[in-house]
């Protein structure tokens, strides 16, 4: 069988086969080998990267389901969740950083309501 190849990749293997005192057939075969050999490398790695990450993500479900704290309960609030967030909040007292309480749900319509129509007629042409 012919397989043509550029000059320079031929002029590379014959280099590499002389200086291995092997044929070319049997470097080509040498260098698929390794390929095989790289390539089962990968899968196997990839595969315990997936088992790794599997495993953690099933830990990670089962503590979140194990996870029945209540306010109140040590623990609780869970790090990373909004609870706990508000929880910080009120430790650091941002609340009296202002001394009047602030209705901002009202406070946001109030701006939806006086200010979304002008926004939208100056950049309606835009």
């Amino acid at each position: 069988m012919l397989i043509e190849v550029p000059d320079e990749v031929a002029a590379r293997l014959q280099e590499m086969a002389e200086a291995r005192r092997i044929t070319i057939g049997e470097m080509v075969n040498i260098l698929m080998i390794r390929d095989q050999i790289a390539a089962e490398r990968n899968r196997r790695e990839n595969a315990e990267l997936f088992r790794q990450t599997e495993e953690k993500a099933a830990a990670e479900a089962e503590a979140r389901a194990k996870c029945d704290l209540k306010p109140g309960d040590e623990g609780w609030p869970p790090p990373g969740t909004l609870a706990a967030l508000a929880e910080n909040a009120r430790k650091a007292d941002l609340g009296a950083l202002s001394k009047k309480r602030v209705d901002t749900s009202a406070r946001s319509r109030e701006i939806l309501n006086a200010e979304f129509a002008d926004y939208v007629t100056r950049n309606w042409d835009k």
